[in-house]
C-alpha cells in the first residue's frame, strides 16, 4: 500500500466534495438537503481553503483529508475526513498532525475543533486535545500547539 500525505490542490476538489458528502449521509442526514442547496457556496469555501488543505492518498486514491481556517482570531480544523475502508489505519493521527505543523508555521498557538458526539473518531481528539465543553450535541475541544 503505497501512502502519500500532500497539499491539496485544485484536482482534488471533486474528491473532497463527495467525501464530505459522504460524511454528511454518514453523520448529519437530516442537513443534507441543506448541504446539497449550499453546493456552490461550499465549493468556493473549500477551493479558498486549499492552501491550508492536506490529502492522504493510498494507491493514487484520495482516502482522506483535513483542513484548517481561522475562526474568532484562532486556528480551527474545519474538516477531518477518511474514508471508511481506509479507517482504523492512522490516517487521521497523521491528518492532524499535519494540520497542527501547518497552524505553528502559521504563528497560531491555539487549534479548536468541534465534532459531533456521535462522531467515531472521539477517541483521537480525547488522547491529544483537551474537551472544552459539550453542548447541544457537540463536543468542543482545543490544543494549546505551544506546548506541543
Amino acid at each position: 500500500m503505497n501512502q502519500l500525505f500532500r497539499k491539496a490542490n485544485m484536482h482534488d476538489i471533486v474528491d473532497i466534495l463527495i467525501a464530505e458528502r459522504e460524511y454528511m449521509i454518514e453523520h448529519e442526514p437530516d442537513h443534507l438537503d441543506r448541504w446539497d442547496g449550499a453546493i456552490n457556496a461550499i465549493k468556493t469555501s473549500l477551493q479558498n481553503s486549499l492552501e491550508r488543505m492536506v490529502i492522504c492518498e493510498i494507491d493514487g486514491k484520495v482516502a482522506g483529508h483535513s483542513f484548517w481556517n481561522t475562526k474568532d482570531q484562532m486556528a480551527n480544523v474545519n474538516s477531518i475526513f477518511v474514508r471508511n475502508e481506509y479507517r482504523r489505519m492512522g490516517i487521521a493521527k497523521e491528518l492532524l498532525a499535519y494540520i497542527e505543523k501547518d497552524v505553528k508555521a502559521s504563528d497560531y498557538s491555539l487549534l479548536t475543533l468541534e465534532t459531533l458526539t456521535k462522531n467515531p473518531a472521539q477517541h483521537l481528539f480525547d488522547k491529544s486535545y483537551t474537551r472544552k465543553k459539550e453542548s447541544n450535541g457537540w463536543i468542543y475541544y482545543e490544543k494549546n500547539l505551544k506546548t506541543t
